[in-house]
């Protein structure tokens, strides 16, 4: 046993695989039990077990059967799977390695930079406390306020359920709702969609940010300001507001006059807000997915693929990557050698590695998508599969970046197809630069350097 503990702490990205894996597998055996279903139903398979508890481990939100289904007790299982996986069991993990041995070793501060982006100066004593109670203090304040916003809609002890679910299911960026119809009940109540918005966005904005602000906010109020935060932060913040107003515009845009033309204009923009907030983070929707265009789910599988921040309870390929990639991109365009954002320039290490994920995350939702149109259409013309295409590739996204958001093909896939969203699901909760890791031997030997060669780019 000391010398797995001691493996999983030298190779963080296999710790991060190996708690994952034990938490789907443990949840998986859970949500089989008689006692997790509603006594009216039939026995949960293996297989609508094991997509559940990695939809919730994974903090996903796409499902093959619905919450409801599932008795309170098996609620109470998907609330823990999307809590250990939202925080992040290796931070937990981590914090209970540390607080064992009493002092921390440079193993557990890799692990820690794997679980919540800490750097080597930092103290895990300090980090990982805090961000498990930044996790809680936003989640008992968005559990306070839905309770408010739906106080009097039904018995006090389901309506604080609710309340409860949703507000972990936010902060978690899970998606996963208590309802069939998602959040479309209360797509005109602001009170309701705003805080869960909130959550989303501060759920994806990452632990580092996250406690950059709060310790501001703490020791520097009311003198605290936007040079006080720290780059990452800064470009994080920035990056995500920008993709949040762009992709609230294009949704209102598009979507005014058809999927929410029962809407007024303030009804309709703050739905647009919320749709262009979940579509990056998590699978809540107040619009439903199956009725929008083919535009609308072009422009929402983008946002998707992006996803929100590193070491965030969000997927994609992050909002960072894509940052330092365009930021490169420009300077390059502008005669530069280096990207550079608020006076701070972006290290050539940093946009090698985000090119490097760029092309796994595309090269994973290429192959993915391919397998499933080969298991679901091999053999049909293209006239009679209709929009499957998009729908599939809407699909695969939406698992990779661990969103939840679907067009309802979902519950149609075969069983093969299915596997492959669970594995997708699995492979984005980790994040494409921990496969990388993973999958990467080790160096061996000084590397070989090769005479360069004319290669006509373009």
């Amino acid at each position: 046993m000391s010398r797995l503990v001691g493996s999983l702490a030298v190779y963080p990205a296999r710790a991060l695989v190996a708690w994952y894996l034990l938490l789907v597998l443990a949840g998986t055996g859970l949500l089989m039990l008689p006692l997790c279903r509603q006594p009216d139903l039939a026995a949960i398979s293996l297989g609508d077990a094991l997509f559940m508890a990695t939809s919730a481990a994974c903090v996903t939100g796409l499902v093959v059967r619905d919450v409801a289904e599932f008795s309170l007790a098996g609620q109470v299982v998907l609330l823990l799977l999307i809590q250990l996986g939202g925080i992040g069991i290796m931070t937990l993990a981590t914090l209970f390695l540390v607080s064992i041995i009493g002092h921390q070793t440079l193993r557990h501060l890799a692990a820690a930079q794997q679980a919540v982006g800490s750097d080597l100066q930092a103290d895990l004593r300090v980090l990982l406390p805090g961000v498990v109670r930044v996790a809680l203090t936003l989640e008992v304040i968005g559990f306070v306020t839905l309770l408010i916003a739906r106080w009097g809609d039904g018995p006090a002890v389901e309506i604080a359920w609710w309340a409860l679910f949703h507000a972990v299911s936010a902060f978690c960026n899970s998606g996963l709702t208590l309802a069939p119809d998602n959040l479309q009940p209360w797509a005109s109540q602001s009170l309701v969609t705003m805080p869960i918005a909130l959550l989303l966005i501060f759920g994806g904005l990452g632990y580092p940010v996250l406690v950059d602000l709060f310790t501001n906010v703490r020791h520097r109020w009311p003198f605290f300001g936007w040079r006080d935060l720290s780059f990452h932060s800064r470009l994080m913040i920035t990056a995500s507001l920008i993709l949040l107003l762009l992709g609230a515009a294009m949704f209102l845009l598009i979507e005014r006059d058809a999927a929410m033309a029962d809407l007024g204009l303030g009804q309709a923009s703050v739905a647009a807000l919320f749709e262009s907030a979940t579509a990056r983070t998590a699978g809540f929707s107040v619009v439903s997915t199956g009725g929008l265009s083919t535009l609308t789910l072009f422009m929402l599988a983008l946002l998707m693929f992006i996803g929100a921040g590193p070491s965030s309870t969000a997927g994609g390929i992050k909002v960072t990557t894509v940052s330092a990639l365009f930021l490169y991109g420009l300077s390059r365009l502008r005669g530069r050698h280096q990207a550079a954002a608020f006076g701070h320039g972006i290290p050539g290490r940093a946009v090698a590695v985000a090119t490097v994920v760029l092309i796994v995350g595309v090269a994973l939702v290429t192959v993915a998508t391919g397998l499933i149109l080969f298991f679901e259409d091999s053999r049909l013309p293209y006239a009679e599969t209709g929009p499957l295409f998009i729908e599939v590739l809407f699909e695969t996204v939406s698992a990779f970046a661990t969103v939840g958001l679907s067009t309802g093909i979902t519950r149609d896939l075969s069983e093969p197809s299915r596997m492959i969203i669970v594995m997708m699901m699995f492979i984005g909760r980790i994040g494409p630069l921990a496969l990388v890791v993973l999958l990467t031997p080790r160096e061996h030997g000084p590397d070989i350097k090769y005479p360069e060669g004319d290669l006509q780019i373009g």
